[in-house]
């Protein structure tokens, strides 16, 4: 009977108050009700570095405000705390070249092999400051403690061994922005890089080497030096920016590609840095010798594989994509090379080798913008290779006329 009755009182609905004698329920004034703000998000995109991502993702979290870096990249620069530099690169709905900054800073590091060059660790990160869009890209970079950078110094304080590895870096690169104020110096004259955003561009362009006049740069360089110049691989390299920045342009890895052969192939004629950086920089007639090789080379595909000369006016106004002003385009089935011994037939409809029919397509051979800048954008990959083979054939006679002007300089100098 109990057991009954107590089912009854739970099966019943809970009393209700008369609205007479309801307690009036009134929100604090004294403490309104906010919604909690959202704090910054931070997510890992390349890189590796998860323990600095975790460190930077939870400093942020906390509630931690970043500084301001003066005169960081274009859309700022923030440290965190004493530990990293965060520098956002761009939307992500962002089409500009500014998009590309994050991806070469954290390229520069992934290519500093053994921390040759002294790279800090570099990820890429997708950022927000409030945990919903825009989302932003961004280089995440370890702090590196220093005294000052090199343009409160002079060159003499500095080690033969510091600036070496970071002409290394910068010529593999084609760094279009090594000046004093990206290198910093630690204790004892040791030198740090660091503002990697304008390394790898899509094109060959007049970079600018601060170190180009620095007396270290004409020294000759060490057995360890030449050792690690020599065991660079850039298809390897090449292999790496596809695998772990897939968004970086393919041209850009082109770039690194000429530029590493290049700077291989002069160790090994036993010039300096100092000669290397010049033969990569414009000189008055507005090209460098390193462009007058490609150049040269791309004429030399454009022979082998029966192209004219073509001048079609470019309506660029000198971007990375801008208006082509000189290109080699294909008139005629191809004569594709080939290894001694094989056959070759003609045919009606192109070239017959070893049985079977070889073919290029009609793409230009080079591009050069109305600034004169050079693109290997339009090579397909069998002109590309043409292109590696003419261009390291080119490289003794230019590095001999490097010499030889060298000599002359040094002659007409002395007679005063």
């Amino acid at each position: 009977m109990a057991v009954s009755s107590h089912r009854r009182l739970l099966s019943q609905p809970p009393p209700t108050l008369p609205p007479s004698s309801s307690p009036s329920l009134h929100r604090s004034l004294s403490s309104p009700c906010q919604t909690p703000p959202r704090l910054p998000f931070l997510d890992l995109l390349a890189g590796g570095l998860h323990s600095l991502v975790a460190q930077a993702s939870f400093f942020l979290s906390s509630g931690a405000l970043p500084t301001p870096i003066p005169g960081g990249s274009p859309l700022g620069a923030f440290q965190l705390s004493s530990f990293a530099i965060l520098k956002p690169s761009s939307s992500s709905s962002s089409s500009s070249s500014c998009s590309y900054a994050a991806l070469r800073e954290v390229a520069a590091f992934l290519l500093d092999h053994r921390d040759f060059s002294g790279v800090p660790p570099t990820a890429l990160v997708l950022f927000s400051p409030s945990n919903s869009p825009p989302w932003a890209t961004a280089s995440l970079q370890r702090y590196v403690p220093h005294s000052c950078d090199a343009a409160d110094l002079g060159p003499s304080t500095f080690t033969v061994r510091s600036v070496h590895r970071i002409a290394i870096l910068d010529v593999r690169l084609l760094n279009l922005d090594r000046h004093a104020g990206n290198i910093l110096v630690q204790r004892g004259g040791e030198l740090v890089p660091i503002d990697h955003g304008l390394c790898l561009p899509q094109r060959l362009e007049d970079p600018y080497f601060e170190w180009l006049h620095w007396p270290q740069s004409s020294v000759g360089l060490s057995q360890e030096e030449m050792e690690y110049v020599q065991r660079l691989d850039p298809f390897e390299d090449l292999e790496v920016l596809r695998r772990e920045l897939p968004m970086l342009a393919e041209q850009s890895g082109r770039v690194l590609v000429v530029c590493t052969i290049f700077l291989k192939r002069a160790v090994a004629a036993g010039l300096t840095l100092a000669d290397v950086g010049a033969m990569m920089t414009r000189d008055l007639s507005g090209q460098s010798e390193l462009e007058r090789v490609c150049r040269q080379a791309a004429a030399a595909v454009a022979v082998e594989l029966h192209c004219e000369a073509e001048i079609s006016g470019g309506s660029g106004g000198g971007g990375e994509e801008g208006g082509v002003v000189g290109c080699l385009v294909q008139r005629k089935p191809p004569k594709v090379p080939m290894k001694k011994g094989r056959k070759e037939e003609e045919s009606g409809k192109g070239k017959v080798v070893g049985g079977r029919t070889k073919s290029v397509s009609s793409s230009c051979v080079l591009k050069v913008s109305q600034d004169g800048c050079i693109s290997f954008k339009r090579m397909n990959e069998e002109e590309w290779q043409l292109f590696l083979e003419a261009f390291g054939e080119l490289l003794p006679a230019a590095f001999e006329r490097r010499r030889r002007n060298k000599q002359g300089r040094i002659v007409t100098s002395c007679s005063f």
